[in-house]
């Protein structure tokens, strides 16, 4: 698969995604922004399963801080 097909199938909404990277890598910011799309493609919230993983207590609640954001300024759009 080519880089453009890559992203095309992980913003395709009737696929799943699984993202396992460095830290620093973009993570939150992707799994963010495809919450945000899935949510504007019509999908209902209750088939969203967005999950990650942290052992700091610091970071546990960035996802939903980012996301909230994220969706916010998405609907202002």
């Amino acid at each position: 698969m080519n880089p453009g097909d890559i992203a095309r199938a992980a913003t395709d909404p009737k696929t799943s995604a699984w993202v396992s990277a460095n830290a620093g890598a973009g993570k939150t910011t992707l799994l963010t922004n495809r919450v945000t799309r899935l949510l504007h493609a019509g999908v209902s919230p209750e088939r969203i399963l967005c999950l990650t993983y942290t052992r700091s207590e610091e970071h546990t609640s960035e996802l939903q801080s980012r996301f909230g954001i994220s969706y916010a300024v998405f609907c202002l759009k």
